[in-house]
């Protein structure tokens, strides 16, 4: 796959995040001419679970929801108004807002993340492998998705 240059400039972002995030590890991922998927591993000590991140989906937005229900009662009054550092939900904003500030300081303001995403806790090794083979081959499965034929023209 032949990378547009907005393309590289988010994949150069995806590969700096374990440099912003001290406890997060990128395990894997793959970018797509209209989406991204992602393996975050997040070694902070109350997390501590790995994350699947696709910035396709268009399901209600789960994020953050596990790190929020591992937290005490106390804990998770305000959860829908404070930001939780070093979340699934903080990592992916600020990487989306990156891209797309990048974008618009060099001439591609038209660039739009869509609004949500999805994540899910990976929860054994078996989901894990599943996971990343899924995200190894997405690039072969390309051709097969519905917008294909529509962006294909557009580069």
């Amino acid at each position: 796959m032949v990378f547009t240059i907005i393309g590289e400039r988010a994949q150069n972002y995806l590969t700096e995040i374990s440099g912003h995030f001290r406890n997060v590890k990128l395990e894997d991922f793959v970018v797509m001419p209209n989406h991204i998927h992602c393996i975050l591993n997040l070694e902070d000590p109350i997390v501590g679970t790995l994350h699947v991140v696709s910035l396709q989906h268009e399901s209600d937005n789960l994020v953050g929801t596990s790190y929020m229900m591992s937290l005490p009662d106390d804990k998770r009054k305000n959860q829908f108004s404070r930001p939780i550092p070093g979340s699934v939900s903080v990592i992916i904003q600020q990487f989306k807002s990156s891209v797309k500030r990048w974008c618009n300081q060099n001439g591609y303001p038209y660039f739009q993340w869509q609004s949500r995403f999805h994540d899910h806790v990976i929860r054994n090794y078996d989901s894990y492998l599943e996971i990343k083979s899924y995200i190894q081959t997405n690039v072969k499965n390309w051709s097969k998705d519905s917008l294909f034929k529509t962006i294909s023209k557009g580069l």
